[in-house]
C-alpha cells in the first residue's frame, strides 16, 4: 500500500553552516501550497557560546522569498532559524553553525635571524582574526639548518647548522600559506691573525 503525507512542514536543512559573508538557502518543504491563507513565518534564536554567554545582534540576516529563506552569516556563532506556517500549525528547526573562514595567513617577522643552538620564535597571525578552524601545519624547507615546532598562534624555530631555510605554514581551513626566511648563522669560534 501507498502512504501519503497531508499537511506536513519540514525544511530542506535541519543542520547546516554558512561562511560569514556567505550566502545559503533553507526552504520549507510544505504540502499545503497556498502560502497566502497559512503564511510562512520565521524567528532566529542566538545560542549559548561554549562559555554560557549568548551573543548579542544578528549572527544572520535573512531575506524571505514566499517558502525561500536566504541566509548570511553575520557572525560567528550558532543560531536557530525556527520556521513556522501559521494556521495549520507546522513549525521545524534549522540549527546554523555562522564560522569564521581563514582568508589569509602570515608570520611575523617575515625573516629571522638565529644563532646555531639558539631558538627564535614567530607568531601566526589570521584574517580575519579568530577562525573557526585554526589548525595548521607547520614544516622547514631544510630540517638540517632549521626546525620548527608550533601550534596555531605561535611557532619556535631552532637553529640546527648555518645556512638558510624557509619555514611553511599551512592553514587546514582554506590551504592558506605563509612562510618565514630563516638565517643561522654559525658563531665565531675563534679569530686568527
Amino acid at each position: 500500500y501507498e502512504i501519503t503525507v497531508i499537511d506536513d512542514f519540514a525544511l530542506s536543512a535541519d543542520k547546516t553552516s554558512v561562511n560569514m559573508g556567505e550566502t545559503i538557502e533553507v526552504s520549507a518543504l510544505v504540502t499545503a501550497t497556498d502560502i497566502t491563507a497559512n503564511p510562512i513565518t520565521y524567528k532566529l534564536e542566538n545560542q549559548p557560546k561554549d562559555d554560557g554567554t549568548i551573543p548579542t545582534g544578528d549572527l544572520v540576516t535573512v531575506e524571505q522569498d514566499g517558502k525561500t529563506f536566504n541566509i548570511t552569516g553575520a557572525k560567528s556563532g550558532t543560531v536557530h532559524l525556527i520556521v513556522t506556517q501559521n494556521g495549520v500549525m507546522k513549525t521545524a528547526t534549522c540549527v546554523i553553525y555562522v564560522t569564521t573562514p581563514v582568508n589569509e595567513v602570515s608570520i611575523n617577522p617575515s625573516s629571522i635571524q638565529i644563532d646555531r643552538g639558539s631558538t627564535g620564535t614567530v607568531q601566526l597571525l589570521f584574517n580575519p582574526a579568530g577562525p573557526t578552524n585554526d589548525k595548521v601545519l607547520w614544516s622547514s624547507s631544510n630540517t638540517s639548518v632549521a626546525t620548527v615546532e608550533g601550534d596555531s598562534y605561535t611557532a619556535t624555530i631552532t637553529g640546527v647548522a648555518g645556512g638558510t631555510a624557509t619555514i611553511s605554514v599551512i592553514t587546514e581551513d582554506g590551504l592558506k600559506t605563509a612562510t618565514c626566511d630563516v638565517y643561522v648563522r654559525e658563531p665565531v669560534t675563534g679569530v686568527v691573525l
